[in-house]
């Protein structure tokens, strides 16, 4: 959920400006709201790039930690921060250059080596002495044609049908020949060799030195937090304009309606003017969401593309349950999901605290992965549960798929039937439904009742429709039946006039409630393009649901293939062999094979319910964003720095 804010203004006298400023970091509740031209000022943009610039070097050095050896704490040695920095830059620098001189010498050894180990000094005395050597490089064709009376030829090499030949001249003369001249390097192939070797020992050296830079990560953490909160100071001090010649200052900024209490407890101890009040809809508001433990491990996603609005709902804990199920059903393998599940704990159990919530979505998709495969009846794509539908000996257990997998394929007397199609359309239409409920909140939440009608239209016309359709037995609606599910049922629980008359009722409100800064005369007309797009719009949102039985099937068929192909080493005469020593086959096909799948499989299994989130769900929700998020200004390090106090 969004949580509640309350704008703070400020007039401070200015001699209380440190104090106040050191008592409100230490808070740590208040969002400041910048004047415009704080950006630009120039102590800001010189601090911004040292942060910049420190953020950097500590990125490098803490993936060089994650790989140094401990040889490499031999070499650590005293360095202030800012030394050490520009010490990581220097021998940055010298190993790009160092690559860029290997990059030129490994070109002048290509170039070199049809010719041989020469050295270049004898061909510049047989210049002087009137002998001049030139160097030429063609096809063999172009040199079988060469006019070797009226030209002295040596070839010296071949190689990809290219001849290497050089061309004496004598006397001064120069003789015009019909193929590609090489200019070779000034030194021979010995000495390029070496100093490519004398490059390389350089460049190990330089890396060996920023890997012993990497043992002071925790000072430089330290170094860059204490250069925040120079920054923040900097940026609080000028976002706070002077008045009455400079004796009063004004503070305007934001914080979390529970900090009231403590936040007038620290302006009583000042000599302070100031007004806690509501905000207003024109009002830039910062936004915190707050979730349950379980909707605060989606939270990344919902940054994916924005934070909400401040006067609309935060759609985490609405979009979590359904992307849980939607990458389960994309992935639907109980093999896979308890991959997940024990790649997830291990990480939660042993990786920094920062990684642990990470760690905990990946262990909530492998559960609800699972918990799909059973349904789905699929275990590293092979069939889990037997009975009608199922071949005989085809799966582990020669029982159990009508009531363990209700979502598998089922033989029916008109063929195959995929009750998982069906049911991803199902729970499509559902969080279609759920999103209209909220839009329609969100209207009702900033005191626009009128702006609710229009979505609760949409989705009992939306609704009377399947009704309608299944009492007309229009595709079998009737029918629907997805395991315990008996969606036909229900569908038909509402006599048709009732039906009708509501969906004219919907009708009628859909046309009149659009567009509510028109006068109600110009509605209807509006209202035929918003239906239009209203009635296209949500046939393609529906059908787009069914890119979760695709995948899932997807994957289940890509499975099953490569555990066909694994084991075709070992079967023989439609027997399995497992003594063979082809076995071995068998298991790197399986393991490869399944891996690659898995990775496909988890890509888009992310990307597609990410797709579903983004378009169906946001779009039918109405869904702002544009969010700005709360940072508010407080303490990073673990001592006050004394340099904010200037």
């Amino acid at each position: 959920m969004v949580v509640k804010m309350k704008r703070l203004e400020i007039l401070l006298y200015h001699r209380e400006r440190d104090k106040f400023l050191a008592d409100l970091k230490k808070l740590g509740a208040v969002h400041i709201v910048e004047e415009d031209q704080v950006a630009e000022a120039p102590d800001v943009q010189k601090a911004s790039a040292e942060l910049r610039r420190g953020e950097r070097v500590l990125g490098l050095l803490q993936k060089m930690a994650k790989t140094r050896s401990q040889a490499s704490a031999l070499q650590k040695a005293a360095y202030t921060p800012e030394a050490l920095i520009d010490h990581f830059e220097e021998l940055e620098g010298l190993v790009e250059k160092g690559n860029q001189d290997i990059a030129a010498l490994q070109k002048d050894i290509k170039t070199l080596e049809p010719w041989g180990d020469f050295n270049p000094q004898s061909v510049k005395d047989l210049q002087e002495a009137g002998i001049r050597i030139r160097f030429f490089s063609a096809s063999e064709k172009v040199y079988g044609e060469l006019d070797r009376k009226a030209v002295t030829i040596e070839e010296i090499a071949r190689s990809d049908r290219q001849v290497y030949f050089v061309v004496v001249e004598r006397g001064g003369e120069s003789i015009a020949v019909q193929a590609d001249e090489v200019r070779l390097p000034e030194a021979s192939l010995t000495e390029i060799k070496k100093q490519l070797a004398h490059i390389e020992s350089a460049i190990v050296k330089y890396q060996s030195e920023m890997e012993a830079l990497s043992w002071h990560t925790g000072e430089l953490v330290e170094y860059i937090n204490i250069r925040k909160e120079e920054l923040a100071h900097t940026r609080a001090m000028l976002s706070m304009p002077q008045h009455a010649a400079g004796t009063v200052l004004y503070l305007k900024g934001w914080f979390p309606a529970k900090k009231e209490k403590a936040i007038t407890r620290l302006l009583r101890d000042f000599t302070v003017w100031f007004k806690i009040s509501d905000p207003q809809p024109d009002d830039a508001i910062p936004v915190l969401v707050q979730n349950g433990p379980f909707a605060k491990l989606f939270e990344p996603i919902l940054k994916i593309y924005s934070l909400p609005d401040y006067f609309e709902l935060d759609p985490t804990p609405f979009f979590a349950p359904f992307f849980t199920i939607f990458v389960g059903l994309c992935l639907g393998d109980l093999g896979y999901g308890l991959i997940l599940l024990l790649l997830g704990s291990i990480v939660a159990i042993k990786a920094p605290a920062t990684l642990r919530p990470i760690a905990l979505l990946v262990v909530i998709l492998g559960f609800s992965t699972s918990v799909a495969g059973i349904l789905l009846n699929g275990f590293f794509g092979h069939t889990l549960f037997g009975g009608p539908g199922v071949a005989p000996g085809s799966a582990f257990f020669p029982t159990g798929a009508q009531i363990f997998s209700p979502l598998g394929a089922v033989q029916t007397d008109k063929g195959q039937s995929f009750p998982m199609m069906s049911f991803a359309l199902v729970i499509g239409v559902v969080q279609i439904f759920v999103g209209m409920i909220i839009k329609a909140l969100n209207q009702i939440l900033q005191g626009c009742f009128a702006g609710a009608i229009q979505p609760l239209a949409s989705l009992v016309m939306l609704l009377a429709t399947f009704m309608l359709a299944a009492n007309a037995h229009m595709m079998n609606l009737d029918q629907l039946t997805i395991g315990p599910l008996h969606i036909g049922t229900l569908l038909t629980s509402f006599p048709t006039p009732v039906l009708k008359w509501s969906l004219i009722t919907a009708l009628v409100l859909f046309f009149l409630f659009n567009n509510l800064q028109m006068k109600i005369f110009f509605r209807p007309l509006m209202g035929l393009w918003e239906f239009y797009q209203f009635a296209g719009g949500i046939v393609g949102n529906i059908l787009s649901y069914i890119r979760l039985f695709a995948l899932g099937l997807a994957g289940g068929l890509l499975g099953a293939a490569f555990n066909f192909i694994a084991f075709m080493f070992i079967t023989k005469d439609g027997q399995v062999n497992f003594a063979t020593p082809a076995v071995i086959a068998t298991l790197v096909v399986l393991i490869f094979g399944h891996a690659i799948n898995l990775a496909l499989s988890m890509i888009g299994s992310f990307v597609h319910p990410l797709r579903l989130t983004f378009v169906e769900f946001y779009g039918n929700l109405g869904f702002k964003g544009g969010g700005k998020s709360y940072s508010p200004f407080r303490q990073l390090t673990t001592a006050e720095n004394p340099n904010n106090q200037s």
